[in-house]
């Protein structure tokens, strides 16, 4: 009898010979090609004290240990099918386990960083926002540095006029005649209003992370919290710069947006009771002023209507033009008389002693009844729907935003106090105008409109007017 009967075995199993899968090969190939990238880019890493997630644009290289362990899978049970005459099931183990086993490890290390990253970058934003609840103006300071990139942060050591000067001086330039700088704006944005006032008892609760994302040699990582004051509930979306380190020390951590929201839409807060009945004080505050600013205006420079605006009792007193008490009231500074409209205390800041010298010349003559004034509107009242208030001796105060322009060379910026009895807050008749504190004054952005100003309409400020 034949010992091959149906010719069951071929002509190659007779001389020994196998046919190597071509399957396990290409297994062994993926499979090496993934361990050999794993293990450079954690050695990488580890030399360089970097993270290794891939980019996002790179998460397509997941395909090459995924068809590594396709082709080992099918490469084994392809063999086993073959009765012996296909040979490479080792080699196909092989790079099936280097596949397989480079993937987990990745997973898991991704994994593990991830949930590493949205751990610190939850501290690093409640540490943050405890900083702006402080209600300490170093700390909201701290937390105004945190939103700067970490190589472009000043030190806040030493003297508070100094930490200030350098941060208005690097920090604080607006880029037109009508905006503000980063740090004025950071301190007058709702976030800083609501979490810094007296007695807010703010709290905040994590919501969600999204996955970190690679860019700008970082990871870029967005949270969103549930916010609740005493006056207001919003939601707070921050988005989070860290650099590439495994776990980025705060002091690289960078808050690049943060935006509230609510019920009401972007930038604006849901409001409980007591924060609708500050709002309310502030819009009467700001009508109150906006009368004050508009008696002010250069076609009108109505120093009586405005004096009224300064003094308790009638809503339009009788004030003569020629009343010597108002006159000082608006020519004095820096309560070297009292009563006096202007103060310039330090720590007001001035970008040079000239730009002082002069723009107080100015901004003196723009109050002096004797004087001309200037010839274009020159002082505004900057939104600020939750303006910083307070309460003493039976009265409440608000600091309303003011933007001065002493075109073309000056910018200053101002806060006008204004002051009503706590019981009355609610009506514009009983805002009073206290006094107008200077906060900055600098050189006027460099604008194509400011350069065709005529070089005299500064000089006219200093014209005397002439005797009715």
């Amino acid at each position: 009898m034949s010992d091959n009967p149906d010719g069951f075995y071929s002509d190659q199993m007779v001389s020994g010979y196998r046919r190597l899968s071509l399957l396990a090969v290409a297994s062994l190939v993926l499979g090496s090609v993934t361990a050999l990238v794993m293990g450079f880019g954690f050695a990488i890493a580890l030399f360089r004290d970097v993270s290794f997630l891939l980019p996002t644009g790179y998460m397509g290289l997941g395909f090459v240990p995924l068809a590594g362990l396709l082709c080992g899978w099918v490469a084994i049970r392809t063999i086993a099918g073959s009765q012996g005459a296909m040979s490479g099931r080792n080699l196909a183990w092989i790079g099936l386990l280097l596949s397989g086993g480079s993937m987990m490890l990745y997973g898991a290390y991704h994994g593990a960083t991830v949930l590493a990253l949205r751990i610190r970058s939850e501290g690093f934003v409640n540490e943050w926002m405890a900083l702006i609840a402080s209600q300490d103006p170093e700390k909201i300071d701290r937390a105004f540095v945190f939103t700067l990139p970490p190589g472009s942060r000043p030190s806040l050591e030493g003297d508070r006029a100094d930490v200030r000067a350098k941060l208005e001086v690097d920090h604080n330039r607006p880029n037109d005649l009508t905006s503000t700088g980063l740090y004025t704006s950071f301190l007058s944005s709702p976030l800083v209003q609501l979490l810094s006032e007296v007695d807010a008892n703010a709290k905040w609760r994590l919501k969600s992370v999204t996955e970190p994302e690679y860019i700008d040699n970082g990871y870029l990582v967005g949270l969103e919290f549930e916010v609740t004051t005493s006056q207001a509930r919003f939601k707070l979306g921050a988005r989070l710069h860290g650099s590439m380190a495994n776990l980025p020390p705060l002091k690289k951590w960078q808050i690049r947006e943060h935006q509230i929201t609510s019920s009401v839409g972007r930038g604006s807060p849901d409001l409980e009771p007591a924060g609708k009945a500050r709002a309310l004080r502030v819009e009467m505050a700001r009508r109150a002023g906006a009368e004050f600013i508009d008696a002010m205006d250069p076609k009108k420079r109505n120093f009586p209507r405005a004096y009224s605006l300064t003094i308790p009792g009638s809503r339009i007193p009788l004030v003569k033009p020629d009343n010597p008490a108002m006159a000082l009231y608006f020519r004095t500074m820096d309560g070297s008389s009292s009563p006096c409209l202007i103060e310039a205390k330090p720590p007001v800041f001035w970008c040079s002693e000239d730009v002082r010298k002069e723009f107080f010349t100015y901004f003196k003559a723009a109050w002096d009844i004797d004087f001309a004034g200037p010839p274009f509107p020159w002082i505004s009242i900057q939104p600020a729907p939750l303006a910083p208030s307070s309460v003493r001796d039976g009265r409440i105060a608000v600091r309303l935003p003011v933007k001065i322009m002493m075109l073309p060379r000056y910018t200053g910026l101002a806060e006008l106090v204004m002051s009503a009895p706590v019981d009355r807050a609610d009506s514009k008749e009983a805002w009073l105008v206290e006094k107008l504190v200077m906060v900055s004054a600098r050189l006027s952005p460099p604008m194509p409109e400011l350069e065709k100003a005529p070089p005299e309409a500064m000089n006219m400020l200093l014209q005397k007017q002439k005797p009715r």
